[in-house]
């Protein structure tokens, strides 16, 4: 995967940049080691990937996979931001196809020429720069400039200067550290969610109905995790890390004394995770100060995070003009300082949020927020920047938590990571390989340290969090099966390592694209009447009921543009009910439309836009797909009011009684698809006859 290397050129190198010219501000950045790694290897050289490998080719030496893969793989960033912006990039898109299977892929090579794919090439890899590395690297300014018609010589400036610029990364934070402008904290080596790793079925505390795979209780590696992230970071930058970010703000209060063996004085979570441990308190200043997590006899120092205006710089600020998102940010500011001011000492307001994701978002990757935001920090006199261990030496805590509560930073549980039925054959698979290991290590002497030594390494790698974040049902992306693939494979590499053969289990993948299956699946004929409102209480009583939520990409964030969606039928025709995540449907542009798929081994789909409603309101439905589609016909069976209501009548479809049809509905703006609902698989109806009810009910 390239994202090391693409982030390292971007936001990894934008943000100690930019900081580096408001002396005054101080920050904290959390380094996980793996990445630093990862990072080391890049700079060395000696890392490896696949879209470095085949973005280094000459273009007229290229292979029709290699042609596949690029069409495939190198329009993946941020198409509003990072494509869009730049003609020439956005043409090559808009020939490939905003939505594209491998079949399409495959048709598509011949359409594309020899300069077509080597700007490709190019663009993929030059998009990714920074604003700072487009003003320190005079000769990417002037590709930028240049936009096509590219020479190979390009390409090779780029793939230079991205290493380059990656060598320069991990010495910027050590030099903004020694002039202890920022504080570098650590997490744990692999990014793991610690209190599973001590115990899985720590999952019941916040969730106590939730099912959980077989137990995987290993505290021995939750210290391994800790105890090679500070070493590693020793290593770098020469003294041991005194902050902690554990991975996903996980916490509970058997981590504590694991933290405090380590010599490491604080951590830090969610606000979240603070109101569940003060539960009864009622003092409304409680998140501005730390706090003392005791268990066991031992303590460590805890920060928390303002939920809400952390996510305000990841979801919110971004779609908004940068001066009006640094008055509003101000705003808040001031309202804390008016507000909650206890007199007692500073308050401690903690913002915390992805360092990499969210300025992919920002048309100028947040350079003009945060030049901002650092601008009136830096000449203000009601607001200090600091760091934690700064603010923690001046003013040690004086209230204390003895009943920390376990949880994440998202929800305050762990379903994220553990609970569905993905989430759980991953758990099973790695626990069933770290106790084979552990049996074979006692069973067997022959083995070499070399090999126990990888094997180890391989298990602790698939202990990371992020191979089960795009298990199930929350989150989708693009490479969700190359995850699973691996995470199996370094599960797999333990059974190698030791001569043995790799188990069965391993080779079949977890992800599997599979019907969703709502709360509610239709029960019984409906009869609606469409007009865009509830008529009468159970006009919608026997449809099928789906509430949606937002596919993330590598961030968690709420709701869709759709709240939820209705489905059912009669003997004549389908229906459909869509509620809007706002109060109605008001707000959407007429750029913003609205796709159905009602797929079978003939597709169909229509398309409609909610701000096109009025007198000749009608929705458009076509056979096949959109990159491949025929007119079927405009139709006025819908309605939109508080909701929309519309019906598809089956003899407009060729489907025949007994086909399950699978719902997939779309939000485009512009075109682009914007979310899918569901985010991942599909909803599935059978074509009834006018038995439907009769069997139903007997069943």
């Amino acid at each position: 995967m390239p994202w090391v290397r693409l982030h390292g050129i971007k936001a990894y190198y934008d943000m100690p940049s930019l900081l580096y010219n408001f002396s005054s501000i101080k920050q904290s950045f959390n380094l996980v080691p793996s990445l630093l790694v990862q990072l080391q290897d890049y700079a060395l050289g000696q890392a490896k990937d696949d879209f470095l490998e085949i973005s280094a080719k000459p273009a007229k030496d290229i292979t029709i996979e290699d042609k596949e893969f690029i069409l495939s793989n190198f329009f993946n960033c941020n198409w509003e931001t990072m494509i869009k912006p730049y003609p020439r990039f956005w043409q090559l898109l808009l020939k490939r196809g905003m939505v594209i299977d491998e079949y399409r892929v495959k048709e598509s090579v011949v359409r594309f020429n020899t300069q077509d794919f080597l700007d490709l090439q190019i663009w993929f890899n030059l998009t990714w720069f920074g604003y700072n590395s487009r003003k320190k690297k005079p000769d990417i300014y002037e590709l930028f400039r240049k936009g096509q018609f590219f020479k190979e010589t390009d390409k090779y400036i780029i793939l230079d200067k991205q290493q380059e610029i990656i060598k320069e990364v991990i010495p910027l934070y050590a030099k903004l550290a020694e002039q202890q402008q920022i504080e570098i904290t650590t997490s744990p080596f692999y990014h793991p969610i610690l209190p599973l790793l001590i115990d899985s079925d720590f999952a019941k505390r916040p969730i106590p109905e939730v099912r959980l795979p077989q137990r995987f209780q290993y505290p021995e590696d939750a210290l391994w995790h800790l105890k090679e992230a500070v070493e590693l970071h020793k290593e770098i930058f020469g003294k041991i890390p005194q902050g902690l970010w554990p991975s996903e703000g996980s916490v509970c209060p058997e981590l504590i004394p694991i933290i405090s063996e380590l010599g490491i004085k604080w951590a830090a979570t969610d606000e979240g995770i603070l109101f569940h441990s003060l539960a009864g308190y009622d003092n409304k200043d409680a998140l501005f100060y730390p706090y003392v997590v005791e268990y066991e006899g031992a303590k460590v120092n805890m920060v928390f995070r303002d939920h809400g205006l952390s996510d305000l710089f990841g979801f919110v600020y971004y779609r908004n003009q940068p001066h009006q998102a640094a008055e509003d940010f101000f705003s808040h500011l001031h309202n804390i300082k008016n507000n909650w001011q206890s007199g007692k000492k500073p308050l401690l307001l903690n913002i915390i949020l992805d360092g990499e994701n969210p300025w992919e978002y920002y048309s100028d990757g947040g350079e003009a927020l945060l030049t901002e935001v650092y601008e009136r920090l830096s000449n203000s006199t009601d607001f200090k920047t600091t760091t934690v261990s700064d603010y923690l030496k001046e003013f040690p805590p004086t209230e204390s938590i003895a009943n920390l509560y376990t949880g994440s930073w998202i929800n305050q549980n762990f379903d994220i990571w553990i609970g569905g039925a993905e989430e759980n054959a991953g758990w099973d698979l790695l626990g069933q390989t770290r106790s084979f290991l552990t049996r074979r290590l006692k069973e067997r002497k022959d083995l070499s340290d070399e090999a126990v030594r990888k094997a180890w390494e391989a298990i602790h790698a698939a202990e990371g969090s992020d191979w089960f974040w795009w298990y199930g049902e929350h989150f989708s992306s693009a490479y969700s099966f190359e995850f699973d693939r691996l995470f199996r494979e370094y599960l797999s590499q333990v059974y190698r390592f030791l001569g043995e053969e790799v188990p069965e289990s391993l080779k079949s993948p977890i992800k599997r694209l599979r019907k969703v299956v709502p709360p509610i699946e239709p029960k019984g004929f409906i009869h609606p009447v469409l007009d865009g409102r509830l008529t009468q209480f159970y006009e919608w009583s026997g449809a099928g009921y789906f509430e949606t939520k937002t596919a993330g990409g590598a961030m968690y964030q709420g709701g869709g543009k759709i709240k939820t969606i209705y489905y059912g039928f009669d003997v004549d025709s389908l229906y459909f009910r869509f509620e809007a995540d706002e109060e109605d449907f008001s707000r959407w542009s007429q750029d913003q439309e609205i796709y159905l798929y009602l797929l079978n081994s003939r597709p169909y789909f229509l398309t409609f836009s909610p701000a096109a409603k009025g007198k000749g309101f009608y929705y458009r439905l076509y056979m096949g797909r959109p990159d491949n589609r025929a007119l079927v016909g405009e139709f006025n069976s819908i309605n939109i009011y508080k909701f929309i209501e519309l019906a598809v009548s089956f003899k407009s479809l060729s489907f025949n009684v007994g086909d399950e049809i699978r719902l997939v509905v779309e939000v485009r703006d512009k075109g682009l698809v914007q979310e899918r609902y569901p985010s991942v698989g599909y909803l599935a109806i059978i074509v009834p006859d006018e038995n439907f009810e009769q069997i139903h009910w007997q069943v």
